[in-house]
């Protein structure tokens, strides 16, 4: 999980396209440092689920990772971690999708797109994985949270390539 979030990070910091402050750049980091297990125990607790090993490995290396691109999701510190019904109970509304209702919102809470961890239901053992937008026909489904930020790694490498 580190080394592609470092290699997102310095594609990123190529592209030029986000903000950064002058530690990330001389870091090539758009990472925080991780969570303390304290941090993440007290999380599972509040939101009353144990969260999957792939994203705890992904707060172990980082507690928060910022978008690279705008039409990707920040990932917000365990701290900040929500329900979806507590974070936008319109959205739940709206799409009438049984899964949002107990999603948690990981990344996007203030972009205009949500990553949702979804804790398995209806006779599934494992977590699901969605990119969910207004703008993004339905949700986007990733295999797991590595899968998702592979994809991102690989979209930023074409768009290095094509400039």
């Amino acid at each position: 999980m580190r080394l592609i979030l470092e290699r997102i990070s310095d594609l990123a910091i190529k592209l030029d396209e986000i903000e950064l402050d002058s530690t990330q750049k001389d870091t090539f980091w758009i990472g925080n440092d991780g969570s303390s297990k304290k941090s993440i125990m007290e999380a599972e607790t509040r939101l009353g689920v144990k969260l999957p090993a792939d994203y705890l490995q992904f707060l172990i290396v980082t507690n928060g990772f910022q978008a690279p691109i705008d039409i990707e999701p920040t990932f917000h510190p365990v701290e900040e971690i929500r329900s979806l019904r507590d974070v936008d109970p319109f959205t739940i509304e709206a799409y009438q999708m049984p899964e949002l209702e107990n999603s948690i919102v990981v990344g996007g809470i203030n972009d205009e797109q949500f990553f949702l961890l979804i804790p398995p239901s209806n006779g599934l053992d494992h977590w699901r994985y969605w990119k969910f937008a207004n703008w993004i026909p339905g949700e986007h489904e990733f295999a797991s949270l590595e899968h998702y930020f592979d994809s991102v790694l690989i979209f930023l490498e074409r768009l290095i390539e094509e400039r």
